[in-house]
């Protein structure tokens, strides 16, 4: 999750503020970001873990792992479409651990409110 904040920041700073999670604006810092927008993806994570958590999939593991098979599986496609060569995309840095720099006190701090939840497969 403190990878996909700095991530949010770097967006917010580059192309614009606008975004469903919070009102934030260029310039913000990165600490800013985290009090406002953090409790979302927590927020976010919790539904789907109480919802479908089988159908959570992480970007370590798509994206940088290279294996969409667990997503298509999810979805109902064929696992060969994994094979089939992707348009270019737009995206951000794709690199694991950005979010070193990221207060994770700030961030365990909401996830307490959720004390059955596992946050471990977001890092917190």
């Amino acid at each position: 999750m403190a990878d996909a904040l700095v991530s949010l920041h770097d967006h917010i700073n580059a192309e614009g503020p606008e975004t469903p999670v919070a009102y934030l604006e260029r310039g913000m810092s990165l600490e800013a970001v985290v009090d406002l927008a953090a409790a979302w993806y927590v927020n976010f994570y919790v539904s789907w873990m109480r919802a479908a958590p089988e159908r959570i999939v992480r970007y370590e593991d798509v994206v940088l792992g290279g294996d969409f098979k667990p997503v298509l599986r999810i979805l109902g496609l064929p696992p060969e479409l994994a094979d089939t060569k992707a348009p270019s995309r737009r995206m951000n840095v794709g690199k694991a651990g950005r979010g070193e720099r990221v207060d994770r006190e700030a961030l365990l701090r909401l996830t307490r409110h959720y004390p059955d939840v596992d946050f471990g497969p977001i890092g917190l």
